[in-house]
């Protein structure tokens, strides 16, 4: 729970390590105003639709009430350091970024981490890291894969990929037809030429054939 004054929101709070999160999702290039922070910093970088409802700016405190680790109360007051543009809406209206030690220490949950994130150069290398995590960690850890964490952006990728799929066929048939058409009236509009022409070539094989045929007689 995110508070200011006299209003209050439920909101999405994220411990991460600024530079490594930066590296992975580039997240600096979406601060709006203010700064970024850094992994020793007391700030929070709020989204534009949170810092819109609660009235807050650059420099304003904001207050978060949460659950700690082990059942207490964690409550903490903190300066906004800046504020994050981000397109999608229910991201920009309960976003909360915060340096990991600082989160440790708001959820007292010292140097534990609830969650890492693993980043491979191609999509197809997934498959193969996943399998030697959970060989490695065997029940130790839960290793999941972006599929199975957003279940609902893997059938958009496929949707998409389906969609585009039927457009080229479409595109395909549309060529198609249109050079089809464009072949058959080009020869339609020119049958009268290929009749004349065709005419002509068997008059030419016809008379020369009896005049081939007349000369020999003649000669013998």
């Amino acid at each position: 729970m995110a508070a200011a004054d006299d209003r209050s929101k439920g909101v999405l709070v994220l411990g991460v390590d600024p530079e490594s999160e930066d590296r992975y999702s580039h997240i600096s290039s979406k601060v709006s105003s203010g700064h970024f922070i850094d992994a020793d910093s007391h700030g929070v970088l709020l989204g534009e639709g949170l810092a819109s409802y609660l009235k807050l700016n650059v420099g304003d405190e904001i207050i978060l009430y949460g659950q700690g680790y082990r059942g207490q109360t964690a409550a903490g007051l903190y300066t906004v350091k800046g504020l994050l543009h981000f397109p999608v809406k229910a991201l920009d209206n309960q976003m909360v970024y915060m340096p990991i030690k600082l989160a440790q220490e708001l959820y007292s949950t010292g140097n534990q981490v609830t969650s890492w994130v693993l980043h491979t150069d191609s999509l197809e290398h997934v498959a193969t890291v996943e399998t030697k995590l959970k060989y490695h960690y065997q029940d130790q850890l839960r290793v999941r894969d972006w599929q199975d964490l957003s279940p609902e952006m893997a059938q958009q990728i496929a949707m998409d990929r389906a969609g585009g799929i039927f457009l080229i066929y479409i595109l395909y048939g549309i060529v198609g037809f249109g050079l089809f058409a464009t072949v058959m009236m080009m020869t339609l509009e020119r049958q009268r030429e290929f009749g004349v022409m065709l005419a002509t070539a068997w008059y030419d094989v016809n008379y020369w054939g009896c005049y081939s045929l007349s000369r020999r007689s003649f000669v013998f």
